[in-house]
């Protein structure tokens, strides 16, 4: 059978098995009442039968008549099978690293635009490293244009702009096309004639990467619309938009313990007991 329309790059393949197996399965691995209950059969045209599975009450409309029956009352939304599926996928992706796959995806794309948004000062040039380094080894033929080169990576064509001699972004990735690249990476997308460029270039050849400064990943696309970027062109062009943030640490060899005084405490909305739960959680 071919791929899953959603693109897991996985085959399918099909299972016939009866229904009590399959109701066998599905208690089996989400308990008892993960299947539910039966719905009653309808009896005439004007009959209308429903179970009000979170209260624990079942209506049964017959003819506008309206009664009453008993239900499981300690039926809870968390024994319902799809929310006991869902929580325990998230909990898988969790501890296997499942925003990993959507990268990884992205990164094996051969044309399409991968950008990394965040303020001044937030890493974006460093993760667009990582990228690199993820793409090295193979016979991808990269190439870069920096200002200034921070990382010398080994079979990387990495260029050095000199804006003063003419050299530009817009001027590297015109004489980058003409190379037939499969990945090229541009520090920052600043200028509007830069970034048409760019979203062209990852529609027609190749794969981008590249940074924009902006507030986070719905911004970004706001951005490059600003900058004269036509809408259908981003969204046939934009693979993935990664938004992070720099966040300050306490050194673990210099940081001292500190308590605040109560009224501190109080003048900032927080419980005395709260603050030393925390405490102690962090020690």
């Amino acid at each position: 059978m071919p791929e899953s329309p959603i693109g897991t790059g996985f085959d399918i393949q099909l299972v016939a098995a009866p229904a009590e197996a399959v109701v066998s399965a599905i208690e089996k691995h989400f308990g008892p009442r993960a299947t539910g209950q039966a719905v009653p059969e309808s009896t005439g045209e004007a009959a209308m039968d429903f179970q009000a599975d979170s209260d624990g009450i079942m209506e049964d409309e017959v003819h506008g008549e309206t009664q009453e029956a008993v239900g499981p009352s300690d039926w809870r939304a968390d024994d319902s099978s799809i929310v006991r599926a869902v929580n325990m996928i998230i909990s898988q992706a969790i501890k296997t690293g499942a925003s990993h796959i959507h990268l990884e995806a992205a990164l094996r794309q051969t044309s399409g635009m991968v950008l990394v948004t965040g303020p001044k000062g937030s890493g974006t040039k460093s993760t667009l490293y990582s990228f690199l380094r993820s793409l090295t080894g193979s016979d991808a033929c990269i190439l870069t244009a920096e200002n200034p080169i921070e990382y010398d990576f080994d079979g990387v064509g990495q260029v050095q702009l000199k804006e003063q001699l003419g050299y530009t972004y817009a001027a590297a990735l015109s004489s980058y096309i003409l190379q037939n690249p499969d990945v090229v990476m541009l520090q920052e997308l600043r200028e509007p004639e830069v970034a048409k460029a760019a979203v062209q270039t990852a529609l027609d050849c190749c794969l981008i990467l590249s940074s924009l400064a902006s507030v986070d990943a719905a911004d970004a696309l706001a951005r490059l619309q600003e900058m004269g970027v036509q809408p259908v062109l981003l969204a046939s062009a934009i693979r993935l938009v990664v938004s992070q943030r720099g966040i300050r640490k306490l050194c673990r060899n210099c940081r001292t313990p500190y308590t605040p005084p109560s009224d501190l405490l109080e003048r900032a909305g927080v419980l005395n007991s709260i603050f030393e739960e925390g405490r102690n959680e962090a020690v």
